[in-house]
């Protein structure tokens, strides 16, 4: 009875020990873990923006990034002892909201989601180096190329909110021009120098100057010119300087 016993502690004590040993393993795998389960879902949305994003620029920076993070993912799983995973079920769903936009909307987001996921694993990579963990060469080595991409993704959302701004400008001035277009009234002014056309001859020049009174931007000015006009047909001195300004 007691050698079996001994046997039993024996038994006991050779689990836990094997238990430790494996928790031990474990507790140095969290830093390959999380960064291979982030870099398979960088790699996953760089694919998505090279079919739909609007922009040659993000779609060429995605192509690089799929590149890089790819290479990345092989080093952690051979140095973790990790297989390749696919994207969680949280990521996958990120992922499908970003997909159901178009254009410039999905633009937007996905650089918004890719800045996020960089600061993150800028963080991760960070720490590990910091505490002088498993990862830490590795993360040397790789966070330069982390950093380097979140600065391109900053410069691209810069980029498209400039081209954005730009292009809601240049809508806003267009009716400016078409109201330009209103000092031609001034040409009745030219009209009025003809002494033979008389009175007459002078208000129709005035009134083809408010046509485009109408225009809120180029009215004002046009109106101006019609005036011009009338006061030319009573001094033919200087109606055609008038006209002209």
């Amino acid at each position: 009875m007691l050698g079996r016993l001994i046997k039993l502690g024996m038994v006991a004590g050779a689990g836990y020990a094997a238990w430790k040993a494996l928790s031990k393993q474990q507790a140095k795998q969290p830093f390959f873990q999380q960064a291979l389960q982030s870099g398979v879902a960088d790699v996953a949305a760089a694919r998505s923006a090279q079919l739909r994003a609007a922009s040659a620029e993000v779609r060429a920076f995605a192509q690089q990034m799929e590149h890089e993070h790819s290479e990345h993912n092989l080093e952690l799983a051979q140095a973790g002892g990790l297989d390749l995973p696919e994207p969680d079920e949280r990521q996958q769903a990120e992922l499908q909201a970003i997909d159901r936009l178009q254009g410039e909307a999905y633009d937007q987001a996905w650089l918004k989601h890719m800045a996020k996921c960089h600061r993150n694993a800028i963080r991760l990579y960070e720490r590990e180096l910091g505490q002088d963990g498993a990862g830490g060469p590795l993360a040397e080595e790789v966070l330069p190329r982390l950093r380097s991409h979140a600065e391109r993704i900053s410069q691209l959302q810069q980029a498209g909110s400039a081209a954005k701004q730009g292009g809601e400008g240049g809508g806003a001035g267009s009716p400016g021009g078409s109201g330009g277009s209103g000092s031609t009234g001034g040409t009745g002014g030219s009209g009025s120098s003809d002494m033979s056309a008389g009175s007459s001859g002078t208000g129709s020049a005035g009134s083809s100057g408010s046509d485009s009174s109408d225009n809120p931007v180029g009215g004002g000015a046009t109106g101006g010119s019609g005036s011009g006009g009338d006061t030319g047909g009573d001094d033919d001195s200087y109606g055609a300087p008038r006209a002209v300004m």
